[in-house]
Formats: C-alpha cells, structure tokens, sequence
C-alpha cells in the first residue's frame, strides 16, 4: 500500500509540475530527490511522449541544485532510448552528441569533490555504466560501418566488369548506399571517441571506393593526426592524390613517409615521380641518389640519372650556342665546358647500366649514343657492336656502328657495318655513297663499280 501511494503521489506531483510548466507559472523549488523520481516514474513507462517530462524534471534540478550525478545517469537513459528509437543518422548525430556531453558531465561532477557528496551517489557504478554504454555504441556503430564499407569494396570491384547498364545502375546506387551508410555510423563513433584513427580511415577509404578522392583526403588527413605510425595513412593520401593527377600536392606526404621510411625505394621512386611531372628535375635527381645508396643496382634509376645529365647536357650545348652567336666567346667556352661534364656524367651512369645489363638493347644505345656525341668512338663502337648482335635487323644500328669505324678510320671494319645497311635497306643513298668511297680508298675497284651502278639506279 505504501509503495502504491507513493507511486500516485509522485505522479500528482508530475501533473502538477507539467501544468505549472506548461503555463508558464513559477514553479516551487522541490527537493532534489523529488525531481529524481519524478523522472524515473516518467522514464519507467517507456512511453517516450513523456520523456520531455522526465527532462523537465532533470533540467529543474540542475538549475536548483545544479550537477547530479544520478540526474545525469537519467538524463543519459533517456537519450540512449532516443537515439536506440531514431533511423535518422542525421538526428541521431544530435542525440549521441548529447549523450556523449551527459556523460562526461557524469565524469566530472564525481571528480568534483566540491560537489555535495550526496550529488555524487553511487559515482563508481555511475561512470562504469557510463563507460560500458560508450563502448558498446562505439562497437555497434564501428562495425556497422566496416560491414558496410567492405561490402561496398564488393560493390566496387564488381563495377569494374559489370556491361550490362541495368545492373550497373543498381550496382552504383547500392554503392553509394553503402558507403552513405558506412560514412553515418563512423561519424557516430567519432562522436563517441573522436581520439581513434579507425572511424576516420574507415570514412577515407569509403569515399575511395565511390572515387571521390577529395572527400577521401579530407577524412584521412584528419585520421593523420589521430595516429602514432603515420606512414600507411601518408601513403593513401598520397596515392589519392596522384589518382586526382595532382602531383605536386602529393609531394609533401611522400615526402614525409620517405624521411619516416628511409629505405622503401619504390616510395621514393614514386616521389620522383612527381618531381619530375612537375619539372623540378633537381629533386628528382636529389630521391635518384638516395634510391641508389639503398639500391646501388637499380638499372631504372641509374638510367633516369644518365638521362637527366644528358638533358642538362644537351641545354647547355643550346646556351653555347646560343652566346657563340651572341659572340660572347666567354660565356660560350664556359657552357661548351659544362655540357662536357655533363655528358661525361651522362656516359657514366649509362655504362654502369650496359655493364650490368649486357643484353638489354636501349642500355646500349644509350650508352652508344652519348658516346658518340662525346666524340668517344671506341667505346660507341664496342655498345653499338653489342647492339647489332641484339636487334641485328636494324639498320639503323649498323650505321651508327659503321659511324663510329669511319670516325676512327677504320675503313675495312667499316665496310661490313655499312655493307648490313644496304642489305637490309637497299635503297639507302646515303650508305651507297659512303660505301663508294670506302671501296675506292680500299681499292675494291669490282665493289666500287658495283656501288656506282647502283647509285644511278638509285
């Protein structure tokens, strides 16, 4: 009988206090405990028109008595019901926002030892429950998004073979589904612990998946900052960034991961990359180097080195010419003497690449070619010789090997390179006339006249 009658007149009490409320009158100051188990019996009904009661309450005791730690554990109840009710994301945001401010509220109200103890009543019980329910929210809406999101990985690869428009159509529409619904629940868990990483990779790599990088890069740059390895997260920004063609902004996060990665040369190379799409050529050359001390044989990069110098070679040789023409002798023998240097550069490395790679045939051409610019016709001949024994139907290389014979006056070794010429293209003026003279220096008076007939053929 006494537990009934103190159940009906608490709930006079709420009737009353609704109807002051609702009115608009002043409201008498209750005791604490009144306000406590007024909102209880409003919350205990279930019947969630009369939670906005149960706030009233709640709300009346920390204007009069100000932080409670149980008020705020029911204050807290009513919004885990609100947001377990509410399919809205958007609205839901609102609630576990909310809930998240009561708790911590929760937290520092029994840290407060200033506060009335009997405010702080049950604290232990209090914040664990407050924490077990963080958790579990965090979980739920954690591993809703990574479901979500590795089905849209699903959804992803199958776009990339799927032809047929309508299945495609569908395909696209449950993706972006997905990844909508997989962006919703991270947000929540970010909300409840905006300190881990994984929500906010878990958004970047969703936005991947829908191939909007942009977005993609705005969650994993905030994911950066949350992480103790920075390097995979440095990485994916990059490479999204690259996916955009946006070199120049990828720069800086490969840059980051090499100094935090010293020896992953393939990162490097991708670095290098960049640079060179956006033309400073310097750096590149600057990440060729660093590659090297970690690989000292890498032909790719030996060779990109020998290109560069051989670049830089061919500009100065242009500014030589450039002041031979201004008749500015100086400046011309000072550009003349660099484009020396840089093409002495330039053959190094490409030897070191046709040392190491004895059968790749652009290794030999390269080096063939700087040499012979340089004038070096021994050493052209010995990588062009290589090079007509690997594509030995071109013709093209027997005339840069009967080149580097004439240039050193070895007429009878220049005769069969130039002889492989006109077998491969007969109609060759050029070689016939070279041919015509090799044969009258030589005296092969039976070859000269056979050239000669040809050439009036020709």
């Amino acid at each position: 009988m006494r537990l009934a009658f103190r159940i009906a007149l608490v709930s006079a009490l709420v009737m009353v206090l609704s109807a002051s409320l609702l009115a608009g009158k002043r409201v008498r100051k209750l005791p604490a405990d009144a306000y406590v188990k007024s909102a209880k019996i409003e919350i205990l009904s279930g019947d969630i028109k009369r939670y906005r009661m149960a706030e009233a309450m709640l709300d009346s005791l920390f204007m009069h008595y100000g932080p409670h730690a149980e008020a705020l554990n029911l204050m807290g109840a009513i919004y885990v019901d609100y947001t377990d009710r509410e399919p809205n994301p958007v609205v839901k945001y609102a609630y576990i926002e909310k809930l998240i401010t009561l708790y911590d509220s929760l937290r520092a109200t029994c840290e407060n030892k200033e506060i009335k103890k009997k405010y702080r009543k049950d604290c232990d019980k209090l914040v664990e429950k407050a924490d077990s329910t963080e958790v579990k929210y965090w979980r739920e809406f954690y591993n809703n998004g990574i479901e979500q999101l590795n089905y849209a990985q699903e959804l992803s690869q199958q776009l990339e073979t799927v032809t047929d428009s309508i299945t495609r159509q569908y395909s696209e529409q449950s993706l972006h589904a997905n990844i909508d619904s997989c962006i919703s629940n991270m947000r929540l868990a970010i909300i409840i612990d905006p300190t881990r990483y994984d929500p906010y990779l878990a958004c970047g790599s969703a936005y991947e998946y829908a191939k909007n990088y942009d977005s993609a890069i705005v969650w994993l740059a905030k994911g950066l900052d949350k992480v103790t390895d920075r390097t995979t997260l440095l990485l994916q920004i990059a490479y999204d960034y690259i996916r955009m063609d946006k070199y120049s902004e990828a720069i800086p996060y490969f840059r980051e991961y090499v100094e935090l990665a010293p020896d992953d040369a393939a990162t490097m190379y991708n670095l290098s990359i960049c640079y060179n799409n956006n033309k400073m050529y310097d750096s590149a050359v600057a990440v060729y180097h660093k590659i090297l001390a970690v690989e000292p044989e890498n032909t790719d990069v030996i060779t990109s080195v020998g290109r560069y110098f051989n670049q830089v070679a061919r500009f100065a040789s242009d500014s030589a010419t450039f002041y031979r023409g201004e008749d500015n002798t100086e400046m011309a023998d000072i550009w003349r003497g660099k484009q020396q240097d840089f093409f002495d550069s330039s053959s190094t490395y490409f030897k070191r690449v046709f040392d190491l790679k004895p059968d790749d045939a652009f290794a030999a051409e390269e080096y063939g070619v700087v040499e012979a610019i340089k004038g070096s016709y021994e050493n052209a001949a010995v990588a062009f010789e290589r090079l007509t024994q690997l594509d030995p139907e071109r013709a093209e290389n027997w005339t840069w090997l009967g080149d580097c014979y004439l240039n050193l006056k070895k007429f009878e070794q220049a005769i069969p390179a130039y002889e492989q010429v006109v077998e491969l293209d007969p109609t060759s003026r050029d070689i016939w006339e070279r041919l015509l003279d090799l044969y009258n220096e030589t005296g092969d008076q039976v070859k000269a006249a056979a050239a000669e007939k040809k050439l009036k053929e020709l």
